[in-house]
């Protein structure tokens, strides 16, 4: 956090407010920012009990009043002493969009470097239909984003892994003009142990949230070929044969999806199959 705050520091942009929502178990966070000074920009906000992610960003933009919301997690900072204003300079410049990001500098955990920056051609697929966003984030993480404090929407409290996926599809929904730049703005980390995907990151989280989200963006309609695609890929993934393998608390079961029960049946007669040939001896 503290190379994150430093970057904040560093900013020649100058009109903005920051509020950091507390999360954390002790007073390490508090005693960081403290190092800090911000002047009357900087408000500190320990939470009364652990929302955890995305509620403690939730919380964060509750507590925001200016114009824009620009998220920056704690591990992530901005790249240049110019970025934030460029990133302003997006929503500024175009009062038509309510949602801009940039390209992204990613560190992996294991030392190596990548940029990701979504080509014209994917920009203007999601134009068109955010729902693309579904089969993979070609957005970046939230702290490459930007938007209009007056969409007034949340991240959805009931998922984790995919959550910064249902956002962007459902902002761009309401309006697709958004903005984007190659500018490598930020740079955030990826692979670290203490991060929402990593944590995040098995068998039953993925399967009810990708579930989840397909009912949010389908709402009944007969599911896409790259949909039932993306699904067989996942069930093969997790080696899912039949619908009790999702181990979910019933209360968490997604609703029954007819396709499901037609990829499944394919799945265990391919196995079927398989075994058969196996098991022939010449």
């Amino acid at each position: 956090m503290r190379k994150t705050l430093e970057s904040v520091k560093i900013q020649a942009f100058t009109d903005y407010e920051i509020i950091i929502t507390d999360d954390s178990s002790d007073g390490s966070v508090k005693e960081l920012v403290a190092e800090f000074d911000f002047g009357n920009k900087l408000k500190y906000v320990k939470n009364s009990k652990n929302l955890g992610s995305p509620e403690n960003w939730n919380e964060a933009v509750r507590h925001a009043s200016g114009e824009y919301i620009k998220m920056l997690h704690h591990d992530d900072w901005f790249t240049f002493p110019y970025s934030l204003g460029e990133y302003v300079k997006l929503l500024d410049m175009h009062p038509e969009s309510d949602f801009a990001f940039s390209a992204t500098s990613v560190q992996h955990s294991n030392g190596s470097n990548s940029i990701s920056c979504p080509s014209l051609e994917i920009l203007n697929q999601i134009k068109k239909n955010p729902g693309v966003l579904f089969f993979g984030n070609l957005v970046g993480g939230p702290s490459a984003t930007i938007y209009r404090r007056k969409v007034n929407l949340q991240y959805d409290q009931k998922i984790k892994y995919v959550v910064d996926i249902d956002f962007y599809i459902r902002i761009i929904s309401l309006n697709h003009s958004f903005q984007f730049t190659e500018q490598l703005l930020i740079c955030t980390t990826n692979g670290a142990a203490h991060q929402v995907t990593a944590e995040f990151s098995n068998k039953e989280t993925e399967l009810f949230e990708y579930v989840y989200l397909y009912n949010k963006i389908n709402r009944g309609a007969q599911p896409s070929r790259e949909q039932i695609d993306f699904f067989e890929g996942l069930f093969n993934k997790f080696n899912i044969r039949s619908l009790n393998d999702f181990k979910l608390p019933e209360s968490e079961l997604p609703k029954p999806i007819p396709f499901f029960r037609n990829i499944l049946f394919k799945r265990r007669m391919a196995l079927f199959f398989a075994g058969m040939k196996n098991s022939v001896k010449i």
